[in-house]
């Protein structure tokens, strides 16, 4: 089978407790391919507790961050600048600048036309990327039931 490229649209930080996502993102690069592996886009807005992870962030998008992103080779870690989908202005701000600028980075990165795309939150933000990426193959990775919620988050919401 000849290389492709992946995008993992996660719903975690490279650096988070080894999940799901991580082991298929080694597994892929591991296989070949050339893996992108983006992290968390947002899900629900933050809160004080998330100010660690939120400044965290910052720092590895404006300023390259203090510490090196440890990720297998093959696989590179891109920190999104992204509005949590939470709010319609954040979602027009989303899709009018930021998605934009983050496909723009992973083609910057070497992101070749029609990858296979892996995403694990059914947002507003992750369907704007998938517009703008034009994938080959979209896998939704999703384990839990959003729209069956009784009341389903906002972000979660069809487009």
């Amino acid at each position: 089978m000849k290389p492709f490229d992946v995008v993992i649209l996660s719903s975690v930080e490279w650096g988070a407790a080894w999940q799901r996502h991580h082991a298929f993102a080694a597994q892929w690069a591991r296989a070949g391919h050339r893996v992108f592996f983006v992290e968390n886009t947002g899900a629900r807005e933050p809160g004080l507790a998330d100010l660690g992870r939120v400044t965290a962030r910052l720092r590895r998008v404006l300023f390259g961050g203090s510490a090196p992103i440890h990720a297998p080779n093959g696989v590179a870690v891109l920190s999104p600048l992204v509005l949590p989908p939470t709010r319609r202005l954040f979602r027009e701000i989303n899709a009018a600048l930021l998605t934009p600028r983050l496909v723009d980075q992973l083609h910057d990165r070497g992101l070749r036309p029609g990858p296979v795309v892996f995403a694990y939150l059914p947002t507003a933000t992750t369907h704007a990327l998938l517009a703008q990426l034009s994938p080959a193959l979209v896998v939704f990775a999703c384990v839990g039931n959003f729209a069956g919620l009784a009341s389903p988050p906002p972000a979660h919401a069809a487009p």
